[in-house]
């Protein structure tokens, strides 16, 4: 399989370097989702221009949604099911956030989508990731 960990484990041309490259980038790049991430929840008008409407909540919001959508279509369409369930996982995750939100601010329409979301991708990502191993051991 040519995966990152591959890439790692055989050093062949410089795969090794490059798969730490990528790994660095990508502890980077995570830490800097969460610093923003954390920034959006403690000081959400930092991240904001003043006066700012509710559309670029909006825009956010879409910029998060439509790569992931795309992203859930071509491991769809691709037949990766090890990509297809970390992406359900990760979409899982958003929606548990979600959840959160809407149970703090009390709002039971924000509530019950996020749930059954939560749920559905949970429950497919859980079986993709049981599958995965079980085909792994065969």
């Amino acid at each position: 399989m040519n995966d990152l960990h591959s890439d790692l484990d055989r050093p062949k041309a410089g795969g090794a370097r490059i798969g730490i490259a990528i790994s660095v980038l990508t502890v980077l790049l995570a830490a800097g989702l969460a610093f923003f991430g954390i920034g959006a929840l403690t000081a959400p008008s930092s991240l904001v221009p003043a006066g700012a409407s509710l559309d670029i909540y909006a825009q956010f919001l879409a910029s998060r949604n439509l790569p992931l959508a795309l992203s859930l279509l071509i491991a769809v369409f691709i037949r990766d099911r090890r990509a297809l369930a970390t992406l359900l996982a990760v979409g899982g995750l958003m929606q548990i956030g979600d959840l959160i939100i809407g149970i703090a601010n009390q709002s039971l329409a924000i509530v019950v989508a996020p749930f059954v979301l939560a749920v559905l991708y949970l429950v497919a990502a859980g079986y993709l990731f049981a599958r995965s191993r079980h085909t792994d051991r065969s």
